[in-house]
């Protein structure tokens, strides 16, 4: 009985490599892999002018106090095309707002006139935060309450220490939750 069993336990064939067991690097690599591709297509992809980009890297570098900007593009479209620096924004280490009166003029006497509108704000965190605060948040909440047209506000956080920038998206459906998105230059 022994030579038996021996045999059919030797004459078994080796599965076929579709039927083989992973190993665990690979199956580790392509969690991964699946990780990062969902990831990426969960993220809401950003399109801005190189210019654009460049001004608002440029202004934002600020290694003192907190900086902003807006950011602009064509009624009805989804590109940033343009960055204003707001110079007369109160700046502190910790916050930065807007100069609402000089932004709301250049909106009615230039930027609408010219097929402009908000996309929304930029600006910069001291420290290694990459997301919105809380303020930062009750802010864009009150702006898109009262944009009703608006239907994404865009957010980049620019952190000077580490010479980067994190892309944040408000859509009005999820207005309290920040998502994470990407730029694409052009």
């Amino acid at each position: 009985m022994k030579k038996i069993m021996r045999k059919t336990r030797y004459n078994k064939r080796k599965p076929s490599k579709s039927k083989r067991p992973k190993n665990r690097a690979t199956q580790t690599i392509k969690k991964f892999i699946k990780l990062c591709c969902d990831i990426i297509t969960e993220m809401k992809k950003i399109r801005i002018n190189h210019k654009a980009f460049y001004s608002l890297i440029h202004n934002l570098n600020s290694k003192t106090v907190e900086k902003g900007g807006v950011l602009l593009g064509p009624v009805g479209s989804n590109s940033i095309t343009h960055f204003y620096y707001d110079q007369g924004g109160t700046s502190t280490a910790n916050s930065y707002s807007p100069d609402y009166i000089t932004l709301n003029r250049k909106l009615r006497q230039q930027w609408r006139p010219a097929g402009l509108e908000i996309k929304g704000i930029a600006h910069s965190h001291l420290g290694n935060l990459d997301r919105l605060t809380y303020d930062d948040l009750s802010y864009i909440k009150r702006l898109m309450s009262r944009n009703p047209a608006m239907g994404v506000f865009v957010a980049p956080i620019v952190l000077p220490y580490q010479k980067s920038v994190q892309p944040m998206v408000i859509s009005r459906d999820r207005m309290d939750y920040e998502q994470k998105a990407y730029f694409e230059l052009f």
